[in-house]
């Protein structure tokens, strides 16, 4: 049995670049989260192994505004539920090497209360009163 699971250890890392049989080198707290329109989520990021210089965050897909301090704003308007994907990269401070993870955040539909007012689904302030 154990010969059978480092078998598909070892396949798994030449097939996959992040198997399910070894952690991802980056760590990303709260691992999920589930927000309403206009809400916010702080997420945090951090190496496994090591120590991280330097944290950048960015979307890779869906809407709304994540901070270079990993605070994420939903956008005021969710028409249907939609699953937004965040990605940290870190800088290693010993070696410089780049490591990365990331995090899906769903949005439920809905909309800020007073986001009728607004122009935009993807402000970084809500509206005005």
């Amino acid at each position: 049995m154990n010969r059978l699971l480092i078998l598909v250890c070892l396949v798994s890392l030449a097939v996959v670049p992040n198997p399910t049989c070894r952690p991802a080198p980056v760590k990303i707290t709260p691992e999920h989260a589930t927000l309403s329109a206009g809400a916010r989520q702080q997420f945090s990021a951090e190496l496994r192994k090591g120590a991280a210089k330097e944290i950048y965050w960015s979307l890779l897909r869906g809407s709304g505004i994540v901070s270079k301090t990993g605070l994420y704003k939903a956008p005021y308007h969710v028409p249907h539920e939609i699953v937004v994907t965040i990605r940290a990269d870190l800088e290693r401070e010993d070696t410089g090497e780049k490591e990365h993870g990331i995090v899906d955040v769903e949005l439920q539909p809905g909309s800020y209360p007073g986001a009728d007012s607004c122009c935009s689904t993807t402000q970084s302030r809500p509206p005005e009163p």
